[in-house]
């Protein structure tokens, strides 16, 4: 498996947390004595969209009865967006919206294994007045090695709980790519005090066509 890691092609263009050994080992810790903490978790109704920042159509709702909306995190690393909003004040203002306003931390692998992102995502999501935040997210998907993809899961835990602690309202991702990372994943949470969860169901459905299990991990 570390010399899978090490290999461009057996990568297959994923990327992982770059731990050393003796990291890993203390993440592990870290994760199993994570503390709960009291996450402040707001309604949302069963339908909730998604609207991009690159196209402005997307977000004009007037008409629609719409009372939470998410919007993906990486619009904001374009810096003709991120001026734009940050001189209106807030995301609600920007997008002449008064609903509750989710921030996704989904984006690319080589972007949300970077610790200063982390933090980057930390500041914004404060300044913008977010309303909660959907993660933290962590690449952990069927064709990566089984020992990267639970160091994902680790640090995509522990980040999570991080948010929490900030006093954000944070929605759960329940990750993994086999039943006892998925297991795992939600039980974790739900000892740190987040009960509500969503899945990043994206990641089976691009491969659900080549892998029964994967299918199968869906109904189940």
């Amino acid at each position: 498996i570390k010399r899978m890691r090490k290999c461009r092609i057996c990568s297959m263009g994923k990327n992982t947390w770059d731990l050393a050994d003796e990291q890993v080992a203390k993440l592990v810790s870290e994760v199993e004595n994570l503390s709960t903490v009291k996450n402040y978790i707001i309604e949302l109704p069963s339908i909730v969209p998604i609207v991009s920042l690159k196209n402005p159509k997307s977000f004009h709702l007037d008409s629609m009865p719409i009372d939470a909306l998410i919007v993906m995190f990486e619009d904001l690393f374009d810096e003709g967006i991120r001026d734009a909003v940050l001189k209106k004040g807030d995301i609600h203002s920007y997008l002449n919206y008064d609903g509750k306003v989710l921030a996704s931390s989904i984006m690319p692998d080589d972007i949300i294994t970077q610790e200063a992102v982390f933090y980057h995502f930390l500041g914004l999501v404060d300044r913008l007045k977010f309303d909660a935040i959907i993660g933290w997210d962590s690449p952990v998907y069927v064709d990566i090695p089984l020992y990267d993809s639970w160091v994902n899961l680790l640090m995509g835990l522990k980040l999570t709980h991080e948010l929490a602690e900030r006093g954000i309202p944070v929605y759960g991702l329940a990750k993994g790519n086999l039943e006892k990372q998925i297991r795992f994943s939600v039980e974790t949470l739900a000892k740190i005090g987040i009960t509500s969860m969503a899945l990043h169901a994206s990641e089976y459905m691009m491969v659900r066509n080549e892998d029964s299990t994967v299918v199968q991990i869906l109904y189940t």
